[in-house]
């Protein structure tokens, strides 16, 4: 599917009832005033805390998960996948061709949690020195980095060893500053667009 039109977009929006897709959940939805109100299917709930406007085709929770939004934030909640999808997944319930899950809604990502490179407390420099030998290590081993450092007549492979990469620059901020190889403190501005 191609890029979805913003007026596509605002018309499954208007179209296809948070309401209708709630109840579909399993969700008993009772009139409040100009709201409707129910437990929210994303926590386990106590208290009804999820509510749908009707006339906007909005829904909010005002209990623990405070989540809210419009019909494709419910689906993408609720079947727990990305804005293209529940966009996909909208356009085939319109059609008939897909119903709300009967499962419980994904509460929490399913995706392996990385951990972090860093030691969180470690000081902005020991970042930028790790990174620098990472584009270091990256620079040594690129064909087309040894072909610029060819064309510019440096050709010693120690001379890159015992002073690192020649400017390596990302967003117009110098992010070579030293090398763990060199005490050399490199200037933290590059002059190149």
């Amino acid at each position: 599917m191609s890029r979805i039109p913003k007026d596509e977009l605002e018309r499954l929006k208007r179209k296809v009832s948070v309401a209708e897709l709630a109840r579909m959940r399993g969700v008993e939805l009772t009139a409040v005033g100009s709201e409707l109100r129910g437990s929210c299917p994303f926590h386990d709930d106590s208290t009804p805390s999820f509510f749908v406007q009707e006339s906007t085709n909005v829904w909010n929770c005002r209990g623990a998960c405070d989540a809210g939004g419009s019909v494709v934030d419910f689906v993408m909640r609720s079947e727990g996948i990305a804005f293209r999808h529940a966009m996909e997944w909208l356009l085939g319930y319109e059609k008939g061709e897909v119903t709300p899950s009967k499962t419980a809604p994904v509460k929490t990502s399913t995706a392996r949690k990385l951990a972090s490179p860093f030691d969180p407390g470690s000081n902005e420099q020991a970042l930028l020195n790790r990174y620098a030998a990472f584009c270091h290590e990256v620079f040594k081993r690129t064909p087309a980095a040894q072909g610029y450092l060819e064309k510019r007549g440096l050709q010693s492979a120690e001379m890159v060893e015992k002073f690192g990469s020649p400017d390596i620059c990302v967003g117009g901020k110098m992010v070579i500053i030293s090398v763990p190889s060199s005490p050399v403190q490199y200037p933290t501005r590059c002059n190149r667009a």
